[in-house]
């Protein structure tokens, strides 16, 4: 018999599990009384699901915007993103894609967010200046900074 089909219901939450899953929904159960319980850390509750937060809105609060390292929620410096786009055109610099971009950090140091340090690439590029092919692009981008800083220096 397949492993998928077959179901065995927990001991804990009457949950029809597949045989396959079943011991280690069963060691994560939320009712197990033997599981390490676990807080949200934005509000204190008891998680109930192998999640990081209870809720939509403590997610938010826990990742959102500026939290970088997930204390109390408040947006206390724009992200890199922001920082970006506010400064360079919203498209690769290498080949105009407008729809789907990354930001890269030039110097690699993903705590230097200043403008001239942030690169807006497609997704495709962003992957090309982490590879073997960075050579391929890195003149484009290299170009894009001198422009900038002489646009800055004007």
């Amino acid at each position: 018999m397949n492993k998928n089909i077959e179901k065995k219901e927990c001991i804990f939450c009457s949950k029809k599990i597949s045989i396959q899953n079943y011991r280690i929904h069963k060691e994560k159960c939320f009712l197990n009384p033997e599981r390490e319980i676990l807080y949200c850390p934005v509000c204190n509750k008891v998680l109930t699901s192998k999640t990081t937060t209870c809720s939509r809105k403590c997610r938010y609060k826990y990742f959102g915007p500026g939290n970088k390292n997930g204390i109390n929620g408040i947006d206390t410096e724009p992200s890199y993103r922001k920082v970006c786009f506010s400064y360079h055109p919203h498209y690769c610099i290498i080949c105009n894609e407008n729809k789907i971009l990354a930001v890269h950090h030039f110097d690699e140091n993903t705590e230097n967010n200043n403008p001239e340090n942030l690169i807006p690439l497609c997704l495709t590029h962003h992957a090309y200046i982490h590879s073997k092919y960075k050579k391929l692009i890195i003149n484009k981008i290299e170009l894009f900074i001198l422009k900038y800083f002489k646009y800055m220096w004007e």
